[in-house]
């Protein structure tokens, strides 16, 4: 790797008394320092027993502290799905236990200390009069604040119990906006994202900011036969216009990650999925590729490769736009269920040089 590409494993599967890491999510704080956020987990499933850890960096992810774990499950239960919201100086940690309930934590030191849990379940409940909910999930990844609102894309899911009585299926789901226009004090559920004919369980969604006030981009995961990502545009975060099918945007229904913001090219969007449509592949979470778009989310490039077996990811982008940052995981192996987590930073410059296709 040269100068404008370097890589760290972050986290090895099976090492530091979790058998897993994933669920990445990334945040830069106003004083430019990275944080790499994540599910570490005892079990490789989904309800597991899960800690949510923390690493920081303050130079530019040439290295990173120690674990710090900011939320832990204990025995029966699972925490999951961590997202972090920067607002100016203010670094809002959302999180969710047992897929039904949701908590509130507050930083006002760059991500060192933690207000303790403060918990917004009733807020997420009014969901219920749109839809009979028994799983619910943020993000994951990050969200944004748009114009003052803190937004964070939410699921919620309708899901046969299993014969254990308390793990759910995540299916059907559908989508929308948690958001909060008082800093945190209050939240709100948007009215679920349009889906139209072509989306089948929409769930996991990714949401990066538009240029020059625009609004926000979401890129939404689905179950729908073409195995195309979902776009949608929002001038609030909240009100909605038509669901498209991107064709420059394979996915083989996996979660995708976006970020967005100034560079010494213009304004960037910035997409990280696995680049497959062949959801008959196995595995088909492959070619994991780092895109770019210059116009705001309607072409892309072709993008550089980060992983020939991927996974989830999330994306951030330095203050100085120079440089756009991933967290991401990738398959140890093609026929076992092992994934490390690696901290990955792409200069701008090096994206730069693949052209956008036309149309």
């Amino acid at each position: 790797m040269d100068d404008t590409l370097r890589e760290l494993l972050l986290e090895e599967s099976g090492a530091g008394g979790y058998a897993m890491c994933r669920i990445p999510g990334m945040a830069v704080t106003a004083a430019g320092t990275i944080l790499c956020y994540y599910e570490a987990r005892r079990s490789k499933d989904d309800w597991a027993q899960i800690d949510i850890l923390l690493r920081r960096s303050t130079d530019g992810g040439k290295t990173f502290s120690g674990r710090r774990i900011l939320a832990s499950s204990g025995r029966g239960h699972t925490a999951h799905n961590p997202v972090f919201i920067v607002q100016g100086t203010v670094l809002h940690f959302l999180w969710n236990l047992d897929y039904e309930r949701g908590f509130h934590q507050v930083s006002l030191d760059d991500g060192v200390t933690f207000s303790e849990p403060r918990e917004i379940t009733c807020d997420m409940a009014e969901f219920r009069r749109e839809f009979p909910w028994n799983v619910a999930a943020f993000g994951p990844g990050h969200g944004v604040c748009v114009s003052g609102r803190l937004a964070v894309p939410v699921w919620f899911a309708n899901g046969r119990v299993r014969q254990d009585g308390r793990t759910r299926e995540h299916h059907p789901s559908v989508c929308a906006v948690f958001y909060s226009d008082d800093a945190g004090t209050s939240w709100k559920v948007s009215p679920p994202f349009p889906t139209g004919a072509k989306l089948r369980d929409p769930n996991e969604t990714s949401a990066a900011l538009l240029p020059n006030g625009e609004g926000v981009l979401y890129s939404i995961r689905h179950e729908g036969s073409q195995h195309l990502r979902a776009l949608c545009r929002s001038s609030d975060g909240v009100d909605f216009e038509g669901v498209k099918l991107c064709g420059q945007l394979r996915d083989p229904v996996c979660f995708g990650s976006l970020t967005s913001g100034e560079t010494p090219f213009g304004f960037r969007i910035y997409s990280c999925n696995c680049d497959n449509g062949d959801v008959t592949l196995k595995p088909n979470r492959i070619h994991l590729r780092l895109k770019r778009s210059g116009d705001s989310g309607a072409t892309w490039s072709d993008g550089l490769m980060l992983a020939q077996l991927g996974g989830y990811s999330d994306l951030a982008l330095s203050q100085d736009g120079k440089w756009v940052y991933c967290l991401f995981e990738r398959l140890r192996r093609d026929e076992e269920y092992e994934l490390d987590l690696l901290f990955a930073a792409c200069s701008t410059s090096l994206l730069e040089d693949e052209p956008e296709p036309l149309g």
